[in-house]
Protein backbone atom coordinates (compact mmCIF):
# COMPACT_ATOMS: atom_id res chain seq x y z
CA UNK A 1 0.00 0.00 0.00
CA UNK A 2 1.09 3.53 -0.91
CA UNK A 3 0.56 6.16 1.93
CA UNK A 4 -0.56 9.76 0.24
CA UNK A 5 2.21 12.33 1.01
CA UNK A 6 0.00 14.67 2.91
CA UNK A 7 -0.92 11.71 5.58
CA UNK A 8 2.74 10.97 5.78
CA UNK A 9 3.51 14.36 6.53
CA UNK A 10 0.75 14.68 9.26
CA UNK A 11 2.44 11.96 10.94
CA UNK A 12 5.98 12.68 11.01
CA UNK A 13 4.86 15.66 13.12
CA UNK A 14 3.79 18.64 10.13
CA UNK A 15 1.42 19.68 7.64
CA UNK A 16 1.89 18.89 4.41
CA UNK A 17 1.22 21.68 1.27
CA UNK A 18 2.65 21.79 -2.62
CA UNK A 19 4.13 24.20 -5.15
CA UNK A 20 4.49 22.86 -8.09
CA UNK A 21 7.49 23.74 -9.63
CA UNK A 22 9.21 23.06 -13.50
CA UNK A 23 11.61 20.09 -14.02
CA UNK A 24 14.25 19.61 -15.81
CA UNK A 25 12.44 19.17 -18.72
CA UNK A 26 9.70 21.55 -18.59
CA UNK A 27 7.22 19.33 -17.17
CA UNK A 28 5.33 20.04 -13.57
CA UNK A 29 6.59 18.87 -10.54
CA UNK A 30 4.49 19.10 -7.30
CA UNK A 31 6.92 19.44 -4.66
CA UNK A 32 5.86 19.42 -0.89
CA UNK A 33 5.94 22.27 1.55
CA UNK A 34 5.75 21.65 5.12
CA UNK A 35 4.91 23.57 8.44
CA UNK A 36 4.63 22.95 11.84
CA UNK A 37 1.62 23.01 13.77
CA UNK A 38 3.17 25.92 15.67
CA UNK A 39 4.00 28.16 12.50
CA UNK A 40 0.10 27.84 11.93
CA UNK A 41 -1.03 28.36 15.33
CA UNK A 42 0.85 31.38 15.23
CA UNK A 43 -0.92 32.70 11.99
CA UNK A 44 -4.76 32.43 13.76
CA UNK A 45 -6.18 35.63 14.04
CA UNK A 46 -7.54 36.73 17.71
CA UNK A 47 -11.09 38.07 17.92
CA UNK A 48 -10.93 40.88 20.54
CA UNK A 49 -13.88 42.52 20.53
CA UNK A 50 -17.53 42.29 19.77
CA UNK A 51 -20.22 44.10 19.54
CA UNK A 52 -23.70 44.01 19.18
CA UNK A 53 -25.91 46.57 17.27
CA UNK A 54 -29.42 46.85 18.55
CA UNK A 55 -31.63 48.39 15.57
CA UNK A 56 -33.94 50.02 17.80
CA UNK A 57 -31.25 52.44 18.78
CA UNK A 58 -30.81 54.99 15.90
CA UNK A 59 -27.34 56.32 14.85
CA UNK A 60 -26.53 59.71 13.23
CA UNK A 61 -23.25 60.86 11.37
CA UNK A 62 -24.09 63.77 12.23
CA UNK A 63 -23.46 63.62 15.79
CA UNK A 64 -20.49 61.75 15.77
CA UNK A 65 -22.09 59.87 18.48
CA UNK A 66 -21.49 55.95 17.14
CA UNK A 67 -17.37 56.32 16.00
CA UNK A 68 -15.76 53.44 17.26
CA UNK A 69 -12.35 53.88 17.38
CA UNK A 70 -11.41 49.95 17.12
CA UNK A 71 -8.64 49.02 14.82
CA UNK A 72 -8.96 45.79 13.32
CA UNK A 73 -7.96 43.45 10.16
CA UNK A 74 -10.92 41.61 9.81
CA UNK A 75 -14.44 41.97 10.82
CA UNK A 76 -17.25 39.30 10.13
CA UNK A 77 -20.86 40.55 10.49
CA UNK A 78 -23.88 38.25 11.62
CA UNK A 79 -27.14 40.01 10.80
CA UNK A 80 -29.34 38.89 13.34
CA UNK A 81 -33.28 40.06 11.51
CA UNK A 82 -31.91 44.10 10.99
CA UNK A 83 -34.86 45.26 9.30
CA UNK A 84 -32.88 48.72 8.11
CA UNK A 85 -30.27 49.31 6.31
CA UNK A 86 -27.43 49.54 8.81
CA UNK A 87 -24.29 51.24 6.99
CA UNK A 88 -20.33 51.46 8.05
CA UNK A 89 -18.17 53.83 6.60
CA UNK A 90 -14.53 53.10 6.94
CA UNK A 91 -11.62 55.15 8.47
CA UNK A 92 -12.93 58.22 7.45
CA UNK A 93 -16.94 59.62 7.71
CA UNK A 94 -16.70 60.98 4.32
CA UNK A 95 -16.06 57.51 2.55
CA UNK A 96 -19.05 55.57 0.72
CA UNK A 97 -21.11 53.53 3.19
CA UNK A 98 -22.04 49.75 3.09
CA UNK A 99 -24.66 48.20 4.12
CA UNK A 100 -23.88 45.79 6.36
CA UNK A 101 -26.62 43.22 5.82
CA UNK A 102 -25.05 43.15 2.45
CA UNK A 103 -21.99 41.71 4.00
CA UNK A 104 -20.63 38.78 6.00
CA UNK A 105 -16.85 39.76 5.88
CA UNK A 106 -14.56 42.62 5.45
CA UNK A 107 -10.84 42.95 5.52
CA UNK A 108 -7.98 45.93 5.16
CA UNK A 109 -6.15 47.69 7.67
CA UNK A 110 -8.84 49.89 9.38
CA UNK A 111 -7.98 52.19 12.31
CA UNK A 112 -11.69 52.86 13.12
CA UNK A 113 -15.33 53.01 11.76
CA UNK A 114 -18.37 54.97 11.88
CA UNK A 115 -21.95 53.15 12.16
CA UNK A 116 -25.14 54.70 11.22
CA UNK A 117 -28.78 53.66 10.98
CA UNK A 118 -32.40 54.71 11.85
CA UNK A 119 -34.41 52.66 14.08
CA UNK A 120 -35.96 49.08 13.28
CA UNK A 121 -36.12 46.20 14.74
CA UNK A 122 -33.31 43.15 14.83
CA UNK A 123 -30.18 43.24 15.42
CA UNK A 124 -25.97 42.89 13.79
CA UNK A 125 -23.25 41.41 15.60
CA UNK A 126 -19.72 42.41 14.75
CA UNK A 127 -16.69 40.28 15.51
CA UNK A 128 -13.32 42.07 15.48
CA UNK A 129 -10.26 40.16 14.50
CA UNK A 130 -6.54 41.10 14.47
CA UNK A 131 -3.81 39.83 13.65
CA UNK A 132 -2.83 36.76 11.60
CA UNK A 133 -3.27 35.16 8.33
CA UNK A 134 -7.07 34.97 7.73
CA UNK A 135 -9.26 33.84 5.03
CA UNK A 136 -10.91 35.98 2.67
CA UNK A 137 -10.82 38.84 0.04
CA UNK A 138 -9.06 41.64 1.38
CA UNK A 139 -9.98 45.26 0.71
CA UNK A 140 -7.74 47.34 -1.52
CA UNK A 141 -6.89 51.04 -0.22
CA UNK A 142 -9.18 52.38 -3.13
CA UNK A 143 -12.30 50.03 -1.31
CA UNK A 144 -11.42 51.27 2.29
CA UNK A 145 -12.04 54.63 1.04
CA UNK A 146 -14.87 53.77 -0.69
CA UNK A 147 -13.51 54.13 -3.79
CA UNK A 148 -13.65 51.47 -7.01
CA UNK A 149 -11.20 48.46 -7.50
CA UNK A 150 -10.98 44.96 -7.53
CA UNK A 151 -11.96 42.06 -4.39
CA UNK A 152 -14.79 43.71 -2.61
CA UNK A 153 -16.65 45.86 -4.33
CA UNK A 154 -18.03 49.28 -2.75
CA UNK A 155 -22.04 49.12 -2.42
CA UNK A 156 -23.83 52.19 -3.34
CA UNK A 157 -27.45 53.22 -2.47
CA UNK A 158 -29.77 55.56 -4.41
CA UNK A 159 -32.99 56.85 -2.70
CA UNK A 160 -36.13 58.55 -4.16
CA UNK A 161 -37.81 61.71 -3.10
CA UNK A 162 -41.30 61.30 -1.14
CA UNK A 163 -42.13 64.54 -3.17
CA UNK A 164 -40.28 64.13 -6.65
CA UNK A 165 -40.84 60.48 -7.72
CA UNK A 166 -44.02 58.08 -7.27
CA UNK A 167 -46.65 61.00 -5.90
CA UNK A 168 -49.33 60.76 -8.91
CA UNK A 169 -52.31 57.88 -7.76
CA UNK A 170 -51.96 54.94 -9.31
CA UNK A 171 -54.80 52.38 -10.35
CA UNK A 172 -54.94 48.68 -9.87
CA UNK A 173 -52.19 47.54 -12.23
CA UNK A 174 -51.27 51.50 -13.22
CA UNK A 175 -47.67 52.63 -13.41
CA UNK A 176 -46.29 55.93 -12.27
CA UNK A 177 -42.82 55.99 -13.95
CA UNK A 178 -39.81 57.76 -12.60
CA UNK A 179 -35.64 58.74 -14.12
CA UNK A 180 -33.77 58.62 -11.03
CA UNK A 181 -30.37 60.45 -11.42
CA UNK A 182 -27.44 59.69 -9.47
CA UNK A 183 -25.64 56.26 -10.36
CA UNK A 184 -21.83 56.38 -10.28
CA UNK A 185 -21.70 54.16 -13.52
CA UNK A 186 -24.54 53.74 -16.44
CA UNK A 187 -23.55 49.54 -15.73
CA UNK A 188 -24.49 48.56 -12.04
CA UNK A 189 -25.82 45.77 -10.38
CA UNK A 190 -28.53 45.64 -8.18
CA UNK A 191 -27.87 44.11 -4.90
CA UNK A 192 -31.15 45.34 -2.96
CA UNK A 193 -34.46 46.92 -2.82
CA UNK A 194 -36.22 48.50 0.36
CA UNK A 195 -39.50 50.62 0.43
CA UNK A 196 -40.66 52.68 2.66
CA UNK A 197 -45.06 53.26 2.37
CA UNK A 198 -47.85 55.06 3.86
CA UNK A 199 -50.17 52.50 2.33
CA UNK A 200 -49.98 48.80 2.97
CA UNK A 201 -50.28 48.06 -1.17
CA UNK A 202 -48.78 45.66 -3.45
CA UNK A 203 -46.24 47.11 -5.28
CA UNK A 204 -43.94 45.88 -8.15
CA UNK A 205 -40.79 47.83 -9.09
CA UNK A 206 -40.09 47.29 -13.23
CA UNK A 207 -36.79 48.45 -14.46
CA UNK A 208 -36.06 49.67 -18.06
CA UNK A 209 -32.92 50.16 -19.93
CA UNK A 210 -34.03 54.06 -21.38
CA UNK A 211 -36.52 56.61 -20.49
CA UNK A 212 -38.96 55.56 -23.40
CA UNK A 213 -40.30 52.81 -20.64
CA UNK A 214 -42.88 50.21 -21.83
CA UNK A 215 -43.93 50.48 -25.70
CA UNK A 216 -46.71 48.42 -27.52
CA UNK A 217 -43.77 47.32 -29.88
CA UNK A 218 -41.82 44.69 -28.79
CA UNK A 219 -38.70 45.57 -30.47
CA UNK A 220 -39.07 49.34 -28.88
CA UNK A 221 -40.30 48.34 -25.23
CA UNK A 222 -37.39 48.92 -22.60
CA UNK A 223 -38.43 46.87 -20.12
CA UNK A 224 -35.65 44.48 -18.52
CA UNK A 225 -36.53 43.60 -14.84
CA UNK A 226 -38.88 43.50 -12.00
CA UNK A 227 -38.93 42.87 -8.26
CA UNK A 228 -42.18 42.62 -6.22
CA UNK A 229 -42.57 44.79 -2.58
CA UNK A 230 -45.73 42.99 -1.35
CA UNK A 231 -46.42 45.01 1.28
CA UNK A 232 -49.90 43.23 2.59
CA UNK A 233 -47.79 39.65 2.90
CA UNK A 234 -44.21 40.70 3.86
CA UNK A 235 -44.42 44.42 4.76
CA UNK A 236 -44.28 45.51 8.66
CA UNK A 237 -44.65 48.57 11.03
CA UNK A 238 -42.97 50.05 14.01
CA UNK A 239 -44.95 49.80 17.12
CA UNK A 240 -48.07 48.85 14.98
CA UNK A 241 -48.27 52.44 13.51
CA UNK A 242 -46.70 54.57 10.95
CA UNK A 243 -44.92 54.08 7.37
CA UNK A 244 -44.68 50.11 6.06
CA UNK A 245 -41.49 48.69 5.61
CA UNK A 246 -40.09 46.03 3.71
CA UNK A 247 -36.92 45.12 2.12
CA UNK A 248 -35.50 42.45 -0.73
CA UNK A 249 -31.80 41.83 -0.10
CA UNK A 250 -30.03 39.31 -1.91
CA UNK A 251 -30.59 40.84 -5.47
CA UNK A 252 -28.87 39.80 -8.40
CA UNK A 253 -29.94 42.03 -11.23
CA UNK A 254 -28.02 43.84 -13.80
CA UNK A 255 -28.60 46.97 -15.17
CA UNK A 256 -27.72 48.95 -17.96
CA UNK A 257 -28.80 52.79 -18.87
CA UNK A 258 -28.65 52.61 -22.97
CA UNK A 259 -29.54 56.73 -22.42
CA UNK A 260 -25.60 57.16 -20.99
CA UNK A 261 -27.52 59.18 -18.42
CA UNK A 262 -26.05 57.22 -14.95
CA UNK A 263 -30.13 57.12 -14.78
CA UNK A 264 -31.98 55.06 -12.91
CA UNK A 265 -35.56 54.06 -15.29
CA UNK A 266 -37.70 52.30 -13.15
CA UNK A 267 -41.89 52.19 -12.71
CA UNK A 268 -44.01 51.47 -9.47
CA UNK A 269 -46.74 49.52 -10.12
CA UNK A 270 -49.70 48.55 -8.03
CA UNK A 271 -50.91 45.23 -7.81
CA UNK A 272 -53.44 46.13 -4.94
CA UNK A 273 -57.57 46.39 -5.67
CA UNK A 274 -57.47 49.71 -3.79
CA UNK A 275 -55.36 52.67 -5.32
CA UNK A 276 -52.18 54.51 -4.69
CA UNK A 277 -53.26 58.00 -3.02
CA UNK A 278 -51.61 60.80 -4.61
CA UNK A 279 -49.57 62.92 -2.37
CA UNK A 280 -48.75 62.62 1.38
CA UNK A 281 -51.77 60.21 1.86
CA UNK A 282 -50.18 57.78 -0.87
CA UNK A 283 -46.43 58.89 -0.05
CA UNK A 284 -43.42 55.91 -1.00
CA UNK A 285 -39.51 56.10 -0.49
CA UNK A 286 -37.52 53.39 -2.31
CA UNK A 287 -33.87 52.52 -1.68
CA UNK A 288 -31.71 50.80 -4.37
CA UNK A 289 -28.63 48.97 -3.22
CA UNK A 290 -26.19 48.16 -5.72
CA UNK A 291 -22.92 48.09 -7.14
CA UNK A 292 -20.22 49.30 -10.18
CA UNK A 293 -19.89 46.31 -12.39
CA UNK A 294 -18.13 46.37 -15.98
Amino acid sequence: MVMDPALLGLGVGGIMGYIIKPGKNGEQIMTPIKQSKEALQALKPIIYRTFTLDMATARSLALRNWEFLEPFDQLVIINKGASVACQIRLNEPEFEPMDLRDLKELRGQIYRFFITNIAGVGSIDLILFRGGHVIGVPLSGEEVGGGAGGGVPPVYTLRTTSTVEFIAAILTNATDEANIAGLVANKVRLTGVSILSAQQLDYRLIFFSGAAFANADPDVDTFRNEVELDLPSFGFQIAGAGLWYMAVNGLDLDFQDNDGTNTLHVALQNLSAAAKIAGVGGEVVVIFTYEERD
